[in-house]
């Protein structure tokens, strides 16, 4: 067990009526096993993984179960110490652009037949920066191909990037069109 997360658990008190942990600690305890998941150089997880690693500590009981893991992560996800996507899996890397997150385009591409692959930061692309400012991803327009949660280097991910787009003959997605037509 990580040593911060260890020595924080040993200063808590279960309530004694309950037996269960006050929401706070158990907020500080699940951030602290978010902490040790990242260090230990995990860039995603699960919901089950979590409930697995809190289910190992010897007070596992008084954290309180699967409920209360899923009231946490969504206050944890609020608090941007985490990010949820929409199946579920928990990114523990809070600059990791997904679906319904806050993402910036960097580069815009055409594949074959004029869907966009696009190249995408977590912090917008500022004027005087010859550079990157983070790391990047890149996603399809067209067919929704996407590198996936794993930032990695700009230049990387335009490589991949142009690789898609030269090879995709996804359409563009359709613009909605107006009520009443």
């Amino acid at each position: 067990m990580n040593p911060a997360l260890a020595a924080h658990l040993s200063g808590l008190t279960p309530d004694r009526r309950t037996g269960r942990l006050s929401d706070d600690d158990a907020y500080e305890v699940l951030v602290l096993l978010l902490a040790a998941f990242r260090a230990l150089g995990f860039d995603r997880t699960t919901p089950d993984g979590l409930h697995a690693a809190i289910a190992s500590i010897d007070t596992r009981n008084a954290f309180g179960g699967r409920r209360v893991l899923h009231i946490l992560l969504r206050e944890a996800a609020s608090h941007h110490q985490i990010r949820i996507t929409a199946a579920g899996h928990i990114l523990l890397r809070t600059d990791a652009p997904s679906d319904g997150g806050p993402e910036h385009t960097w580069i815009r591409l055409q594949n074959r037949r004029g869907a966009e692959v696009e190249i995408v930061g977590a912090d917008p692309w500022p004027d005087t920066h010859q550079v990157a400012p983070g790391p990047a991803w890149w996603r399809c327009t067209g067919c929704r191909a996407t590198s996936g949660t794993d930032a990695q280097d700009l230049e990387k991910m335009r490589a991949q990037a142009v690789e898609h787009a030269d090879d995709c003959l996804a359409l563009p997605t359709p613009l909605a069109s107006p009520q009443g037509d």
